[in-house]
């Protein structure tokens, strides 16, 4: 847990947070730091076990996928505000199949559904892991976004396989947007929580 633990250590750098790997005085990655210099949009992301967090920036975005990059170069990247692969993390998810879990989650309704993982475990080599994921709606939640509070739905989604088990949830606000999430990023990462940075 030595990488999660520096990575998410709290740097909220003059305006612009990092993460960072490389110790107290980091070099800023250069992308990292022209992109927040010209105000790419930003997320305010945590690791639960570690209770530390920092913000991430705007790096590109494909065919609907958002990847955040860190000062150091690491990434996160979401659909539509679904965690779906990260990079330079340790034991990274590859990439996740999690159509089914939007579905329900966007249409703010309650199901069944599966969702599948690709991680790399200790060898290097690809892992395909599956989950049955039981979705449910807690109901309207006001969310503090900046200097005003954001009325909300909460989505929970509670998934498990023969050896894992994670509660998924999804802060949705009336536009469909998600501005605050807790979603599982694996065995080495656990609970990563994002919000936007307004």
């Amino acid at each position: 847990m030595m990488r999660i633990a520096t990575i998410f250590a709290v740097l909220m750098l003059a305006g612009c947070g990092g993460l960072s790997l490389q110790g107290s005085a980091p070099a800023p990655n250069p992308d990292f730091a022209a992109l927040a210099q010209q105000g790419a949009p930003r997320l305010q992301v945590g690791v639960l076990s570690q209770g530390a967090g920092t913000q991430v920036v705007r790096q590109t975005v494909r065919d609907g996928f958002e990847t955040y990059v860190s000062a150091d170069g690491a990434s996160l990247t979401l659909d539509r505000g679904v965690l779906v692969a990260s990079r330079g993390l340790g034991g990274d998810m590859m990439g996740s199949d999690v159509a089914q879990s939007q579905v329900l989650i966007f249409a703010r309704r309650a199901g069944q559904v599966n969702r599948f993982h690709t991680f790399i475990d200790g060898e290097n080599r690809a892992e395909r892991r599956a989950y049955v994921c039981d979705v449910a709606v807690r109901g309207a939640r006001d969310v503090p976004f900046g200097d005003v509070s954001v009325a909300t739905t909460l989505i929970a989604e509670d998934c498990a396989s023969q050896t894992q088990q994670f509660l998924n949830l999804y802060w949705l606000d009336r536009s469909g947007r998600i501005v605050q999430s807790r979603q599982w990023a694996g065995d080495f990462s656990g609970v990563l929580t994002f919000r936007i940075v307004p």
